[in-house]
């Protein structure tokens, strides 16, 4: 079973997130309050219980699988997938598509939201981009994943 290395740091990955401590996440209604000429250079973080992960398996599939299953089924393919905890004690994954994973990789370096958004602009007229983005952002606060703002 070639994929048990990938579902091994999957597992590693919810024990992290379930360990390391809470942070308070970004509200919308703190972003509502921003001045639009601010955004350009606005940063976004990562909660500390949130890791982003790269598989050459479907490993969020695995891990779902039921015991009995056959895993002969699954077959090799590139997957990004999230693992976090918001406040509480559940761990949620999720896959990630390439346009979210291009936009986590760019807010893990410590990007500015234009540069973000920037990114989608090169493969879409700039009104589609910044909806996708929004779309993102909104997901990612609703989800809890992204840190309250430096005050």
């Amino acid at each position: 079973m070639p994929f048990l290395s990938y579902l091994a740091v999957l597992e590693w990955a919810r024990v992290e997130v379930f360990d390391v401590r809470d942070a308070d996440p970004l509200q919308l209604a703190l972003l509502q309050t921003i001045a639009p000429g601010e955004w350009v250079e606005l940063c976004f973080q990562l909660i500390p219980a949130c890791r982003i992960l790269s598989s050459a398996w479907p490993i969020h599939k695995l891990w779902d699988m039921e015991p009995a299953a056959s895993f002969q089924t699954i077959q090799p393919v590139p997957t990004c997938v999230r693992v976090w905890r918001s406040a509480g004690f559940t761990t949620y994954q999720a896959s990630r598509d390439a346009l979210e994973q291009a936009a986590l990789g760019s807010l893990q370096a410590g990007e500015p939201f234009a540069a973000i958004c920037a990114t989608r602009e090169e493969t879409s007229p700039v009104e589609e981009a910044a909806q996708a983005v929004g779309s993102l952002l909104l997901r990612w606060i609703e989800d809890g994943l992204l840190a309250q703002l430096p005050g």
